[in-house]
Order: structure tokens, then sequence, then C-alpha cells
């Protein structure tokens, strides 16, 4: 079918549109031609807009742009050229509008006037950089064709190309970026990235300062555009980087063009790693910049005092007076502290086609000084020793920063008059921040600090034993770790308060078998009660055995036996304690059974305890011993066998003679030393007893010791001495 094509041939002069009609597609189209007005280059980078749709120029000026039948206001709009608008286009189904015409160029004001009160006030130094550029162009280093695709697995990495240029000053005004159609690694649309702009003054030429960014939303798979950034390069090589803000595979892909030639331009950088050059060439990233118009230059620059009315208003306003030109980009003003406390500066572009810009205001330039006084008091009532202060320029002042020492005040004699952010911070307390001070006299500020209310970390409970455990309440500070001035803890149970300690461990009594418990822990301080770090945990406890009995089998050895607790616990076995005559229990022995035979004793009473051993994922524990149950060795201790033996001399030094009645002799007989405790150190069986022995002792240690003699109806038992 034939459908309705509008042929609008626009020029500055206004020429009534052509229209006429010929075949088209289903949906409203809008295309055209753009170009410069005054040398007739093609427009590359020409933002079209109508309604929530957009598309952008091609190096040849061309540009294609579908939408849904409806009435537009049409905007054609770029960085160095003034808007173009076209108001209530009606656009039916199957029709096409076409749109050939020139943009004039945008007379742009300079960038970054800025005025500096020099030498105490004495005089007021402005300067100001060169007008933004014009004329848009695209870097280009690819083939359009994608060989491969780059993604980073986390979000943060990024990936940028290094570009310079052939004139200065240029601007980024935005570029494209090539995301495939999404097969990798898969859909993609309405996910987001960032494109920064870094200087190169990092370490060895690589990424440094942030000089722009903006965020992008894919919208389309192949070229992604975008615009929004606004940065002037004067000199040097700029990085245009791809960030990704979200993992794989919720991230949009980066097409890589790894034809010959290779450009070398790709750098990468992982998560907070370094920056470093690619093995990926060539990122498919164009950068979009702007360049000095060949026939529009700049004349003369033309400044003007300004005399503020409100000099904390966000858009400075006020009378211009005393209008100078100037040729070059900066201006000494020694007049300036004659006029006023609140006086800027207004710089306007005067081009060499006769158009003039707005005119470009600087800050305002602070002349008068004044003293800030900060007082500091800490809730705690400790002097507020070592607090860092710092006054904020906002309109122009530098930053003013010091700290408290040994002293709770700071007085910063000869301030700039303007507006501050005021922050006092101390590790320990809250930051105190006051913003958008307007500060025209002389100030005084009473700051009061109070205290971070930090709980206590790591909270622990023992389940076996009811101990609680955790850490002093802290926290990190760049130069380190501060504990916080707390006073003391407070202990809670189910939500009661149970005791303090000024420790770091509390036990906690008069808890019940196999019943769950929460803990809590909270830091006091002289403010007040922090947050109540918590634990639950279920408490086991630890019975000990029962029915402990012993009794003496084959005449000199003991068994003990005992019943198995009643526990919820893991039971990991017994530890067994022995005591002899009226010395101090001591442990003998470990079991897994509840039983155990004290074997060979010599005469005297022994008595024994046991304790369970328990074990679970918090440790092991024991239990309380139990009652202590005891017996008697006394075989061969009547006067008229005692006198089968002898020994001398007794007290002895290093041997000791040992004599036998015959009754004894030519039988065998094993003699035993023990020591108090009832440890045998030195034993000897002899299998034809003679009448004497000689035991050689000199390696035995100065004390008490028992002798024994041992055999068939033979018990015999001296004590001796050992000097």
């Amino acid at each position: 079918m034939m459908a309705l094509i509008l042929f609008i041939v626009l020029f500055i002069t206004d020429f009534p549109p052509f229209i006429h009609a010929q075949e088209a597609g289903e949906n409203a189209t809008i295309n055209g031609h753009l170009t410069d007005y005054y040398n007739g280059d093609p427009l590359f980078g020409i933002r079209i807009d109508a309604g929530e749709h957009h598309s952008w120029s091609d190096e040849d000026g061309q540009f294609l742009l579908e939408v849904p039948a409806g009435t537009y206001d049409l905007r054609l709009s770029s960085w160095g050229y003034q808007d173009l608008v076209f108001e209530g286009i009606i656009l039916h189904e199957n029709e096409t509008l076409i749109i050939d015409t020139a943009l004039d160029v945008k007379p742009l004001p300079p960038l970054e006037v800025v005025a500096h009160d020099m030498d105490g006030g004495s005089w007021v130094e402005v300067y100001w950089k060169a007008p933004s550029c014009i004329v848009s162009s695209g870097i280009i280093k690819d083939d359009d064709d994608a060989d491969d695709f780059s993604l980073w697995q986390n979000a943060g990495s990024q990936n940028a190309v290094k570009f310079d240029s052939f004139t200065y000053p240029f601007v980024i005004t935005g570029g494209e970026v090539f995301v495939g159609d999404s097969t990798f690694p898969g859909p993609f649309a309405g996910s987001s990235f960032d494109m920064c702009v870094y200087d190169d003054d990092g370490e060895d030429g690589l990424p440094g300062t942030l000089l722009g960014q903006t965020t992008v939303t894919v919208v389309n798979y192949g070229w992604v555009h975008f615009d929004g950034l606004k940065v002037a390069v004067y000199s040097g090589s700029v990085y245009l980087s791809m960030m990704q803000t979200a993992p794989a595979p919720e991230s949009a892909p980066l097409g890589v063009d790894m034809d010959l030639p290779t450009y070398h331009w790709g750098y990468s950088k992982f998560e907070d790693n370094e920056w470093a050059l690619s093995p990926y060439q060539d990122f498919m990233i164009r950068p979009w910049v702007a360049y000095p118009h060949d026939s529009i230059r700049e004349s003369y620059f033309k400044l003007a005092r300004m005399s503020i009315l409100d000099p904390f208003a966000d858009t400075l306003s006020g009378d211009y007076y005393d209008f100078i030109m100037i040729n070059n980009y900066y201006y000494d003003d020694y007049a300036a502290p004659f006029i006023g406390s609140y006086t800027a500066y207004c710089v306007e572009t005067r081009y060499s086609n006769g158009m003039e810009s707005v005119c470009q205001p600087s800050n305002v330039a602070w002349i008068r000084r004044v003293q800030i006084d900060v007082n500091v008091t800490l809730s705690s009532g400790l002097p507020a020793y070592q607090t860092d202060i710092q006054l904020e320029g906002l309109t122009g002042q530098p930053d003013l920063f010091d700290s408290t020492g040994t002293n709770t005040s700071i007085f910063f004699e000869e301030a700039k008059i303007g507006k501050y952010n005021l922050s006092v911070s101390k590790p320990g307390y809250k930051n105190f921040v006051f913003e958008n001070l307007k500060i025209l006299t002389d100030t005084s500020f009473n700051v009061y600090l109070e205290e971070m209310l930090v709980p206590p970390s790591d909270l622990y409970v023992n389940s076996l034993t009811g101990v609680a455990t955790w850490k002093e309440p802290a926290f990190w500070e760049n130069t380190g770790m501060y504990i916080c001035p707390y006073s003391e803890f407070q202990v809670f149970l189910n939500g009661d308060y149970v005791g303090s300690t000024t420790d770091t461990s509390f036990l906690i009594s008069g808890l019940e078998d196999n019943t769950t418990y929460t803990a809590g822990v909270a830091s006091s301080y002289a403010s007040g009660l922090s947050d109540t770090s918590i634990y639950s945990f279920t408490y086991h406890y630890p019975f000990s055995p029962n029915d402990i009995l012993s009794t003496i089998i084959n005449e000199y050895d003991i068994h003990t036996r005992w019943s198995a607790p009643e526990h919820t616990a893991v039971l990991e076995g017994y530890v067994l304690y022995r005591k002899i005559e009226d010395g101090e229990f001591q442990e003998l022995a470990s079991t897994s059974e509840p039983a155990y035979t004290d074997n060979a004793l010599p005469n005297g009473k022994y008595c024994y305890s046991v304790a369970a051993m328990y074990v679970n994922e918090d440790g092991s524990c024991m239990s309380e011993p139990t009652a202590e149950t005891c017996q008697i060795i006394s075989l061969g201790m009547d006067e008229e066998n005692n006198q089968s033996i002898s020994v001398s001399p007794n007290p002895f030094h290093d041997f000791l003679k040992l004599s036998f009645s015959d009754w004894i002799v030519q039988r065998e007989v094993t003699v035993i030393i023990t020591d108090l405790p009832g440890n045998a150190v030195y034993r000897k069986t002899v299998t034809s007893l003679p009448s004497n022995l000689i035991l050689d002792l000199k390696n035995l240690q100065s004390g008490l010791y028992l002798l024994q003699v041992r055999g068939e109806s033979i018990l015999q038992s001296i004590k001796v001495i050992k000097i």
C-alpha cells in the first residue's frame, strides 16, 4: 500500500516545509539528515527526542526513529548546538516524517570561573577555562563486529579504553558500547551499568582521578548509546570505562574486536585491584567528543564584578558593574577589597560571529576574616582530648582542620566568612555534624559528643558449664581498633537481669538440665546501656556418678566400682582420684568403664572418689567428684612378723642392708619401695633370698619411703628414710 511521507526541509532562514507521499512501513517513522549551519558538515551525536523515544545521529548526520502513532514535540539537541523543537507534530500509522535541517551553534560560556582572595584579602585572582567545544565526533577503533565478549563475575569491575586527541581542548559528551544480541550471557535488557571518565594521572599513566560518571540502562541490544557526560580535556589522555554494577549474568557484556589491526587501548580492573593492560583487545567502546568549531572562535571575554545580594543563595545574583574586556583567561583585581565583603565575578564569551554567551558567575570572593571557636564536651565526663574538628568550606573557602590534642577547644583564627559544614569526631563517640553554617562574624560553637553505646561482641555460653564469655565492645578506625570506654557488663537470662561484672566472662547459675535459655549481655556506659547481645543454648547438667564402693581383693588390691550418672550430654568417661592416709586427693586414672582396680598396694589407708567427664560441641566438662569411699591394707603388720626383717642403717645414705630370719631365707620374694603417694620407685625380685641383701639406692631422692617384701605368705613393710 501507499503511505504518507512528510518532508520538512528546514534551514535557519525558515523556508516553508515541502511535503509529499511515498510508500512506508507499518510504524510511524522519523528520519532525516542534520548538518552544521556554518559549514554544512554532517552533525554526529545529535539527540532526537519524541516523547519517551529517542535516537542519535550517526557519522553522516543521518538518524532514524520509530514511534507509535500520536502527537509529539520533537526536540533536536546537542552539547554545542542550539536546541531545535517542533511542537505538536501529528504522526499516523505508516507515516514517515523526514527532516533535513541545519543546527546553529550555541554560544557557550567559559568553564569554571573561580575567584580566590589573595594575601589575606588584599586582592582577588579570577581565572577561568576556555568555553566547551562544539563539533561532535566519534572515536572508532573497531570493525563493528564482535569476536568475543567480556563479562566480570563480580560487580564493581571495569573495562576501559584509553584515547587522546589530535587537538585540544575537547569535551567528552557521551558514547556507545556494543553489548551483543543477548546470546551471552542471556537476556539482560533493563539492566544498567556506569560509564566513567578517568584522568591519566594514576601510577604509570593508568586511570586515576574520576572526572565524570553516568548510569546507562540497556533499552536495546547491539550498540547502546549514552550521553550525560560533560568532561573537558585540555591535554593528555583520558580513559572511558564501562563499570559493571551487577554480577554476572545480570549485567550486559562488552564486545571485543580481536581482528587486526590491534590498537592495545583496552585496560581492565577487577574490583578493588589495580588497573592493568587487558589481555582482551580491543574493547568496543566508542567515545563521543566535541571539538572547537572551525568557523566560530571566541574573540575575547567580558568580565564584570557582581555585588552579591545573598552570598548563600544556590544561584548567585546581584548587580553587574565595571565591565572589562579581556583577551586571556585570568584577571587580577586589586580594587575588590574596597568594594565589600560579598563580591563575585561574571565572565561571558564573545564569538567571532557576533554571538555572546550567558555570563558565567564565579564563587563569592570572601575577603573578610573572622574567628571560629569550637568547644567540645564528652558525655562520659572525660576530657575531650584527641578530638578531630573539621570545617568544610562550601563557598570557595579552604577547609579548616585541627585536633584538640591535650585541650578541649580549638580556635580557628583568620577564617574566611562564608558557608561551612562543621564535623567533630572522636573514637568511641558519635560523630557530630552541623551542615550549611552561615558564618559572617566571630562565632563560637559548643559541641556535645555522645558515647557510642557499642554492645559486646561474640557472646557464647558453654552448654555444659553455663559460663558465658564475650569480647569487649570495640570498633575499627583508620588508625586501628579502639576499645570503647565501658564501665561494666550487665548479664541477662531470658530477659531478666542476673548480675554484672567487669570481666568478659560470667557463670550463670541455677540452670536446669536439658532446658533452652537465651542469655544476653550489654555494655554499661556513663550515658546509658548498649543494645544487648544475645545467645541461645540448651543446658546439660554434668551429673556425678552414683553408688561408689571400694573392696579389697587379692589381699593387697582395692577394687572400686560405681554406677553411671543420669545425663543428657555425651558421657566421655570417668576420672578416678585417690587419697593415701591423710594426704590430698590426686588423679589416679581415667577410664571408660564404671570400675577400676588399684593393684599391689602397701599397707595403709586408701580413699577413692570419681567424677564423670562429658563432651559435646561446646567442649568438655567434669562433674563434681563423688563422696569418698575408703579401705585399709594391713597384711603382715603383726608384731611377730615385723621381727622377720631388719634394715640398717636407717636413716641411710646410698646403700641399705636387709637382714632376714631363717624361715624366709631361700624363698622367692620381691622387694618394692614406694613413695608416700604410693608410686613404686624401686623393685627387685630375688629367687633365692640370702640372709643379707644390700640395696643400691643412691638414685633415690631424700625422703620417707615404705619398703615391702612380698612373697608366698609373706608381706612385710618397714618405713625407711633416705638422707
